[in-house]
């Protein structure tokens, strides 16, 4: 069994958006991640969330586009720092 992970995803990196400084840099980042938001409903298989530490923000997000999501009792969920 592999190591328990702390974190599920921390979603956005909020320094590298505040690196991108310009908007139309910051919107091109926000559409790839909806296009890969996306695609994980599309996908023809389920797709399975196994969640064993914190999904934070995006994170929750993208644990909420799964078909399935497992988590574990040391599972947290937050969209506030």
């Amino acid at each position: 069994m592999p190591p328990r992970a702390k974190g599920f995803c921390a979603g956005h990196d909020l320094k590298e958006i505040r690196a991108l400084s310009e908007q139309a840099r910051i919107e091109a980042l926000f559409a790839k991640c909806s296009r890969m938001m996306q695609t994980i409903t599309a996908l023809p298989q389920p797709v399975i969330a196994r969640v064993q530490g914190v999904a934070a923000a995006a994170g929750c997000q993208l644990v909420a586009q799964c078909d399935l999501a497992v988590a574990s009792e040391k599972a947290r969920f937050t969209t506030r720092a």
